[in-house]
């Protein structure tokens, strides 16, 4: 049918850190945020402008999980075992892809840069984790669906 799309939230892959992200998504639940931008340019004192390519792979991320996630002890754990041990005990690969679409997010490096804000109340809140991940060379297509 022309002109008609369709999603849904279920049918999002997301792996953080080796862990498959599957219960207890808060709406929206992922977040990336490109470290830095591709390109850079400089221009001389005779006006001349010269653009150079930066490498930049970094994206900064969030996943807001329900505290009733069963992921938040997970992660947590994760992140402890990188925090305390040495070579990268918690580093692990990132995955976003919308099997709806064509969107789709990988690196092969992705770790955990802080524990979440916490806090209870009388609902259930929401937890935020912070995270780094490295993309592939060709790891990201902010795809339509």
């Amino acid at each position: 049918m022309a002109g008609y799309k369709e999603y849904d939230s279920n049918n999002v892959t997301l792996v953080l850190c080796a862990l498959p992200i599957t219960d207890g998504k808060a709406d929206p639940f992922v977040k990336l945020t490109p470290r830095g931008p591709a390109f850079e340019d400089d221009i001389s004192v005779d006006g001349e402008v010269s653009r150079y390519h930066t490498h930049e792979r970094r994206i900064d991320g969030e996943v807001t999980l329900k505290r009733s996630s069963s992921h938040n002890q997970q992660l947590a754990a994760l992140h402890a075992a990188d925090r305390e041990s040495s070579g990268g005990a918690g580093v692990g690969v990132f995955l976003l892809k919308d099997n709806n679409g064509a969107t789709i997010y990988a690196g092969d490096k992705c770790w955990i840069t802080s524990l979440p804000d916490f806090e209870m109340g009388k609902g259930i809140s929401d937890v935020t984790w912070k995270f780094t991940a490295v993309l592939n060379p060709i790891g990201a297509l902010p795809g339509g669906n």
